[in-house]
């Protein structure tokens, strides 16, 4: 049973219904009633577009189940119900949905108590959602290779997930790179590398990245400064989205 400062906190991740739409078949072709759910919800008229979007579920529709897990986490329109909302969450991830699955992840990370099931299904709901170039999933995959969270260490298979991550302009992780790069940790060290991953991390507002940045060029060559910035400004084309 996941408890109320739990969900409380799961539901700060979401702001808009949809938020998230990395989804395998989410929207049949045929299925007028999510499109006029979109509008009600346009339209604040959220008891409407929760009736719509549940017949859009009941045919299918993977992002109607995560809207309607979404209302009933936060509220829109009815009562709101965490039981409600991870039953649609659920739904909503057996069905394909990136950000479903990477969400009740991340309700297996948020509990006091985990167990050994909690974090096998954490994993395969990241892993499934990874697949779909979900960016915070490779992240968190990341994290639980480096901090051997259900599965065994391996620093060398965080740096894998972590690059996965970066590459799909994912800013936190940039900015782990370039931390994994100046360490030779999981990867060999490659101050240019870093370096170019600082930068891209600063470019995107993560927090300390400046600070990383600094450290990773204070003892550092001009000739290799000069090179993390010609590499940066090739990933900033590559990888900045």
């Amino acid at each position: 049973m996941i408890n109320k400062s739990l969900y409380n906190i799961i539901g700060s991740i979401f702001v808009l219904i949809g938020v998230y739409s990395s989804t395998v078949n989410a929207v049949p072709p045929t299925d007028h009633w999510f499109y006029e759910a979109l509008q009600a919800w346009d339209k604040r008229d959220y008891p409407r577009a929760r009736i719509l979007f549940t017949r859009s579920a009941k045919i299918g529709n993977a992002e109607a189940c995560y809207n309607l897990a979404v209302i009933y986490q936060k509220g829109y329109g009815v009562r709101r119900s965490q039981a409600n909302a991870i039953r649609w969450f659920k739904i909503a991830a057996q069905r394909g949905h990136a950000a479903a699955q990477y969400t009740l992840a991340r309700f297996v990370f948020a509990k006091r108590r985990k167990s050994a099931r909690d974090m096998r299904n954490a994993k395969h709901w990241l892993t499934s959602a990874a697949r779909q170039n979900h960016s915070p999933s490779m992240y968190w995959l990341g994290t639980m290779y480096t901090m051997g969270q259900g599965v065994r260490t391996s620093h060398k298979q965080a740096a894998h997930w972590y690059l996965q991550a970066a590459q799909s302009g994912y800013g936190t992780a940039q900015l782990h790179m370039a931390r994994i790069y100046s360490r030779g940790i999981g990867i060999s060290r490659n101050k240019i590398e870093a370096y170019a991953w600082a930068r891209l991390a600063m470019r995107q507002g993560v927090a300390r990245a400046r600070q990383n940045w600094r450290y990773i060029t204070r003892k550092m060559p001009a000739d290799q400064r000069r090179a993390g910035e010609r590499l940066a400004q090739r990933y900033y084309k590559l990888y900045l989205k």
